[in-house]
């Protein structure tokens, strides 16, 4: 009678193991953000060095269009055509038809193109790293984070 009652109830608990090992993967991803959580919605990113004007830009993201807008919606906003590379990178382009209703940049030519690729995605921020060439074919990158809430915690 043991023989027959372990015989039943053996692989019972080993398939046990395993749902308690599926379940908490399950739940240690479970709301962790991916690539996608941040293609399109409303982002922040808090100004590293703030002074009295700038203290964050807002971005309006849709999956072709970026808007950004300094401090607060509707303020001084700049126009970008967004191409999608994949899921974490995308390539961002002034919208040279937009370009009359918002604010051109100093530093950025119209026809240059920025590439943006996600490094590492921590609760709701991505720390992301920005590239650019300049007219001399030099690259040029910059590291910062966005987040999807309004609070931006620190990623290292």
């Amino acid at each position: 009678m043991y023989n027959f009652i372990r015989m039943i109830f053996n692989p019972i608990f080993h398939y046990r193991n395993i749902i308690f090992f599926l379940l908490f993967i399950n739940f240690n991803s479970f709301g962790q953000l991916k690539c996608e959580d941040f293609k399109t919605g409303t982002f922040y990113i808090e100004n590293e060095k703030p002074d009295n004007n700038l203290k964050k830009w807002i971005i309006v993201r849709t999956e072709n269009d970026q808007i950004e807008y300094e401090n607060e919606l509707g303020n001084n906003p700049m126009f970008l055509k967004i191409k999608w590379i994949d899921d974490c990178s995308f390539t961002l382009k002034l919208d040279v038809e937009k370009l009359k209703y918002g604010r051109k940049p100093i530093a950025i030519d119209p026809e240059q193109v920025l590439r943006v690729m996600n490094i590492r995605i921590d609760g709701k921020c991505m720390l992301y790293k920005t590239t650019i060439l300049d007219e001399n074919g030099q690259e040029f990158s910059r590291t910062n984070k966005f987040a999807r809430n309004k609070t931006i915690h620190n990623i290292g």
